[in-house]
């Protein structure tokens, strides 16, 4: 098998120096699911940085696109995500929705309030307004956002009758 990573394009200096300064942020530095071993590897999908066993797992499990932090290019997209995203953001998200360490991180990338986030953050890197309603964080919320939607409902039907 013929050796191609002479072909393979090399990160440049100042890709080196952009992820090298995230990095150093200190939810950065860690993986944000293990929390024990040092960021090797970032999650395009999620904007979150991960170790290298973690980043097997996320493969594996959650089919996301998974880049290591160096050797290899980056796209615009991929930084634009690492500037938006970042384990912070998420570790906070996963807060407001009192999931961060109650699930097993193959569920907690795939629920319904993560792929929120993971939509928003896309269309942020994208340049692209959002604008799909947050979801509900408990069954409250969830309630009374049934409660709007069947309002709207009732009130196009009495509309169309009269």
């Amino acid at each position: 098998m013929p050796d191609v990573s002479a072909y393979l394009m090399k990160e440049n200096a100042e890709q080196k120096a952009y992820i090298e300064n995230t990095l150093k942020d200190p939810y950065n530095a860690y993986c944000v699911d293990c929390k024990e071993e040092p960021s090797t590897h970032f999650n395009v999908g999620f904007g979150i940085w991960i170790c290298t066993n973690c980043a097997k797992l996320h493969v594996q499990e959650t089919s996301e696109r998974v880049k290591p932090a160096y050797g290899e290019i980056w796209d615009l997209h991929t930084l634009k995500v690492a500037h938006y995203g970042g384990n912070q953001q998420w570790h906070d998200y996963l807060e407001e929705y009192k999931s961060s360490n109650k699930v097993k991180p193959s569920w907690r990338y795939k629920n319904g309030n993560s792929k929120w986030y993971k939509r928003n953050l896309q269309m942020r890197a994208y340049g692209v307004a959002f604008s799909e309603t947050k979801p509900p964080k408990n069954f409250k919320e969830t309630m009374n956002a049934s409660a709007q939607i069947l309002d709207k409902v009732s009130n196009k039907t009495d509309a169309f009758f009269r």
